[in-house]
């Protein structure tokens, strides 16, 4: 294909829904244009390129099509013929008194009547005109108030305040729509989330059941704000069936849920599936008695020491610490005269491990699961050197 063809048939794509007709003028324009620089000795490329970007020219196109549009409708109001019909006949009586002065003056002038006439009739004559002017200016105001009242796509008298206001508006509008479509993908995320743990052997079926009805909820409350904010039609009788439905489906999701809670069994004696794991580490102290050896632990827990004394221990420290693995990671970093340990609470494992409970109906609990003990054991003398931070 030709590149000329070519642009034309993209054109007449972009031009979208303007009529046949119209869409036929302007491609015949653009294939005159085309052919004259031609002939000049144009290339077709340089051509096309001087047209610039093809979404533009179509739009410029689309816009001046619809002025054009607009301005015949302002014509056909106009032409009406009951109004053509008033108009025409003021302005041609108008026009007859307007002949009938120029006829009578020149009368006058040839039989060589009177200046002072001439003046009455000239005052008469342009009273006649102001009266008939005054007439016509009504009917036009009458006219411009009908024109404004017609719907267009452009606004004509909009203001520069009410145009930062409508598109504020609009902003507000899309935020809106963002927002819940963000709380629509989470809850389909967590949904996922929850049929993967029913893979998992967690069979609390209720939870899904609510979490489906929670994705529902969402997606109605972004359709309904979407068709409201660019007004498209709404069914009433629909929306308000599907929230019924919506609604006792999340209603049958907790009443479930609460049910299977009531069977989960909580127990506080964890020793029959946990114990306790033991850290015992040995720190040599600083070999001038006057230095003090400092332990850090830390800051994340109110941690309380247990001091314990053994008279069997000279010149070190040894420090014990007790927890449960399942909620925590032990870490320490020694140094010339410090020791620093840490017991770090790792929030995926505590939710395994109450996921792995879930599986056999149980909950144990959780206070006893997070409580851990430091002890600092040495001699009396030593114990003195020790600083805890």
């Amino acid at each position: 294909m030709k590149k000329d063809q070519k642009f034309l048939n993209e054109l007449s794509d972009k031009l979208g829904n303007i009529s046949k007709k119209k869409k036929s003028i302007i491609l015949s324009k653009y294939k005159n244009i085309i052919d004259s620089e031609k002939k000049n000795g144009k290339k077709i490329t340089v051509i096309i390129k001087s047209f610039g970007n093809i979404d533009e020219l179509a739009l410029k196109e689309i816009e001046l099509n619809n002025y054009n549009v607009f301005l015949n409708k302002i014509k056909s109001i106009f032409t009406k013929k009951s109004k053509n019909n008033k108009k025409e006949s003021k302005v041609k009586k108008f026009e007859d008194k307007v002949n009938n002065f120029e006829k009578k003056i020149n009368d006058k002038l040839t039989r060589k009547t009177k200046t002072s006439n001439i003046k009455k009739e000239t005052v008469k004559i342009t009273k006649d005109i102001s009266k008939a002017s005054n007439e016509i200016k009504e009917d036009i105001k009458s006219e411009i108030s009908m024109i404004s009242s017609i719907p267009t796509s452009k606004k004509i008298f909009e203001t520069k305040d009410k145009r930062k206001h409508k598109i504020t508006i609009k902003v507000l509008k899309v935020l809106l729509i963002l927002i819940l479509l963000f709380l629509w993908l989470w809850s389909c995320i967590v949904f996922i989330a929850s049929l993967f743990a029913i893979m998992d052997g967690i069979k609390i079926f209720g939870i899904n059941i609510a979490l489906f009805s929670v994705m529902l909820l969402t997606l109605w409350m972004l359709l309904l704000v979407n068709r409201t904010i660019f007004k498209k039609k709404i069914d009433k009788l629909y929306w308000f069936i599907s929230l019924i439905v919506i609604i006792f489906i999340l209603a049958l999701g907790i009443a479930l849920s609460g049910y299977k809670i009531s069977k989960i069994e909580t127990i506080k004696d964890v020793s029959e599936k946990y114990n306790f794991t033991r850290k015992y580490e040995e720190y040599n102290l600083p070999q001038n008695n006057t230095k003090k050896f400092y332990i850090y632990f830390n800051g994340n827990y109110n941690t309380k020491y247990e001091y314990e004394y053994s008279d069997s221990m000279n010149g070190k420290i040894a420090i014990e610490v007790r927890y449960y693995e399942c909620y925590y990671n032990y870490y320490n970093k020694k140094g010339n005269h410090n020791v620093y340990i840490s017991l770090k609470q790792d929030y995926r494992d505590k939710l395994s491990v109450y996921i792995d409970n879930l599986k056999d109906n149980k909950i144990y609990d959780s206070d006893e699961l997070s409580r851990y003990t430091v002890k600092i054991i040495g001699n009396k003398k030593d114990l003195e050197r020790v600083v805890v931070n």
